[in-house]
């Protein structure tokens, strides 16, 4: 089991995306924190706009609805909401790491303050951020 985790937009995206090239990896995932199998999983508030909008333009507005219902209702996903204090932290990281979206960087952010060691993610520029683990499964 783990204790907690951080979780990319990627991921809840292929979960609920018809064709998405991660679908069985990202619905493990999923299933794995519906289960409990990861006690603690979480995301920033840039995490959530940024997997609602992206299902609003590629699926229907019916299914962002639904996803965005899922993630607000849950107990087995917090979502954390960035103040004035962090959003100043997400510039800094920001800064340090080109190629990191401003979303990503709000996920390292995270993981600094909660310190947080593992984020499920496809996106291989988070190898580059030292502290941090990158699982694409659940294995």
């Amino acid at each position: 089991m783990t204790s907690s985790a951080l979780l990319d937009s990627g991921v809840i995206i292929g979960c609920f995306v018809k064709d998405d090239q991660y679908k069985k990896q990202s619905k493990a995932i999923l299933e794995s924190i519906a289960k409990g199998d990861i006690r603690r999983v979480y995301l920033t508030d840039a995490v959530f706009i940024e997997t609602i909008n992206f299902m609003a333009r590629k699926t229907n507005h019916e299914e962002a609805i639904k996803t965005a219902d899922l993630l607000l209702t849950t107990d087995k996903i917090r979502i954390v909401y960035l103040d004035r204090s962090s959003v100043a932290e997400v510039r800094r990281i920001f800064e340090r790491y080109p190629g990191l979206s401003w979303t990503d960087c709000s996920l390292v952010y995270l993981a600094m303050k909660l310190g947080v060691k593992r984020i499920y993610s496809f996106d291989r520029l988070f190898d580059r951020v030292k502290g941090i683990e990158r699982l694409e499964s659940v294995d």
